[in-house]
């Protein structure tokens, strides 16, 4: 199951207690749900209601999600969330302004708090004049700075990373997204994650017209030497297409998972 968003955990950021049987419905014996956007910090917030994950009471509200899909024999990951640039000052501490990648703030912080890294990546965001912006290399750099903080206590079995290379939601522009991504494909590929996930541009992610012809998903794979994951737009059908002709080994489903009768 792709990560869908809701907005249900109220201003304290606390996922409520009918979440479990949220996820309990759509957890299977082997099955992967990668649960919604979840902040990493107060200053993280980009939507009121999300959960987060950076207090001791909204850890403990996560437990019994955890423990309900592994009940059923599922998997779960947690898709980490700073919202960066698109924040709001009305939920930012203090009401202060929210981060961009110009903001002049210490990278050392921002390897520790995963500070989001796709506003490094777009070129048409990333106005930095230092060692993380620029060059393909040093717009990928805290993204491969953070990897590396977050395997010294974490084994890469249990990591993964979602990208979505030709994303146009909230301006975010790049002239050559091909080129920035196959870098960070390959850079990728010498750790042994869990998993890449790539976002084709459909639905909520506009339509780009940079767009591989073959599509995002399939132009990529050749890069990724690990386990690769796709979404956006896919049925079963299609699905199993895409698994069988080797472009994709996962395909994460959404849609069906939120409407279908019998799931709360």
């Amino acid at each position: 199951m792709a990560p869908l968003t809701r907005i249900s955990a109220g201003g304290p950021a606390v996922q409520p207690d009918y979440a479990a049987k949220y996820y309990s419905q759509r957890s299977t014996d082997g099955g992967l749900i990668i649960a919604e956007a979840t902040n990493i910090t107060e200053s993280a917030r980009g939507v009121y209601g999300a959960p987060g994950i950076f207090t001791q009471e909204q850890i403990d509200a996560w437990k019994p999600i955890t423990q309900a899909v592994h009940d059923k024999g599922g998997i779960i990951f947690l898709q980490l969330w700073h919202t960066g640039r698109l924040s709001h000052p009305s939920l930012q501490p203090d009401n202060v302004l929210p981060v961009s990648s110009s903001t002049n703030m210490p990278i050392d912080e921002s390897r520790q708090t995963l500070t989001q890294d796709g506003m490094f990546l777009f070129d048409g965001i990333n106005d930095r004049t230092d060692q993380y912006g620029g060059s393909v290399e040093n717009r990928a750099r805290i993204l491969v700075e953070v990897i590396e903080e977050v395997l010294k206590g974490v084994d890469s079995s249990k990591v993964g990373v979602r990208l979505s290379p030709y994303n146009k939601t909230c301006n975010q522009q790049d002239p050559d997204p091909a080129t920035m991504y196959k870098y960070v494909f390959e850079k990728l590929s010498e750790y042994d994650l869990a998993y890449a996930h790539i976002v084709e541009p459909r639905g909520f992610h506009y339509e780009n017209e940079l767009t591989p012809k073959e599509g995002a998903t399939k132009f990529f794979r050749q890069f990724y030497k690990g386990v690769y994951m796709m979404a956006s737009g896919f049925e079963r059908n299609n699905s199993i297409e895409v698994v069988e002709n080797g472009d994709a080994d996962i395909v994460a489903s959404s849609p069906t998972l939120i409407w279908s009768s019998g799931l709360n």
